[in-house]
């Protein structure tokens, strides 16, 4: 079973991923971390590497070929959990078997948890969110053609804006099981 969260910033996709992998048992794959990995080697911020990455695509094409292989070879053997915006599309494209979910918030919301997480203002998470935001959607857009505010690839979306992590990852694995 591969289970892919897909999301916006901020709308708690990292931390239902790691309540339904501490819950029930799932690996995780996650492109997110991968790609803060990969600013860290580079010495970047994450906004510096995605404008980095925005001029050199294949920034994104290692990376997510990298998370596409091992999803694809682990997905064969164990039940996996993937955090990840671009996934759910990539693997639509390899013909895999997976259960989508996308999840959202307002973005005031976004930029309220995203200031808490990284001791930053509301207001520069906000800058931050909407930046991250453009930069993905357009080179998504110009290395794939894929347009991830395109949603339905995802089998549900959540808004996870009233709800705690909790009730989400607890909806989410209702839906998986159902």
């Amino acid at each position: 079973m591969i289970v892919v969260i897909g999301g916006t910033p901020g709308s708690g996709k990292s931390t239902v991923v790691g309540l339904l992998s501490e819950r029930h048992g799932l690996a995780v794959v996650s492109s997110g971390s991968m790609f803060r990995d990969e600013a860290v080697r580079r010495g970047m911020t994450l906004e510096e590497c995605g404008a980095f990455a925005q001029k050199h695509h294949e920034v994104d094409q290692e990376l997510d070929g990298k998370v596409t292989k091992e999803v694809l070879e682990r997905g064969q053997k164990e039940s996996l959990i993937v955090d990840s915006r671009l996934q759910a599309y990539l693997l639509q494209r390899e013909g895999a078997t997976f259960f989508g979910v996308h999840i959202d918030a307002p973005v005031n919301v976004r930029a309220k948890r995203v200031a808490e997480r990284e001791a930053k203002t509301a207001s520069q998470a906000l800058r931050e969110i909407k930046e991250r935001e453009r930069s993905e959607r357009t080179r998504y857009l110009e290395i794939y053609k894929i347009d991830i505010t395109d949603l339905s690839v995802y089998d549900i979306t959540i808004d996870s804006g009233e709800k705690t992590a909790e009730e989400v990852s607890e909806l989410i694995w209702s839906k998986v099981q159902g």
